[in-house]
């Protein structure tokens, strides 16, 4: 019997692909190579070479596999695994990108803010809380699964 996955507890995932589908496609479309010196999409952009169609294709790839399990009619953990695992190491790149720049007290574009390591830390702390939720949600639908647990309901 195939594992099958509640989606409702897992919407901040899709709430997640959702901003990456935008972001992707305003990257893309706009070509806004200026984009891509932002906090979260730094590292990201020094992994796929700093081109505006290759981050914004990346970007948008991983949104639709991450909002595929809630477009099948019976999404399995298997498939959450599969489609959910690329955006996690988005956020994860999101994540070191932040650290970075709270390491070096400046943001990746060079800009110093007052306060510096302190004022990126408040500006920041949103994008870090959804990492965190982001991760517990995944780990707790596909490391935690509920006995009888095999009836899914979406939450989209």
């Amino acid at each position: 019997m195939r594992a099958l996955v509640n989606l409702r507890l897992f919407t901040v995932g899709a709430a997640v692909a959702i901003v990456h589908l935008v972001t992707g496609l305003a990257i893309w479309l706009g070509n806004a190579s200026y984009a891509l010196h932002t906090t979260p999409i730094n590292l990201i952009s020094i992994a796929f070479g700093n081109s505006p169609s290759t981050v914004g294709s990346v970007l948008i790839i991983t949104a639709l596999l991450a909002l595929i399990p809630f477009l099948v009619k019976e999404p399995n953990r298997g498939l959450l695994v599969a489609c959910i695992f690329p955006q996690q190491v988005l956020l994860f790149l999101h994540l070191f990108s932040i650290f970075g720049a709270l390491i070096t007290g400046h943001y990746p574009d060079g800009y110093v803010p007052n306060g510096g390591s302190i004022f990126i830390f408040i500006d920041q702390l949103w994008l870090m809380t959804i990492v965190f939720w982001h991760t517990m949600e995944y780990w707790t639908t596909l490391a935690w699964p509920r006995k009888g647990d095999n009836n899914v309901q979406k939450s989209l």
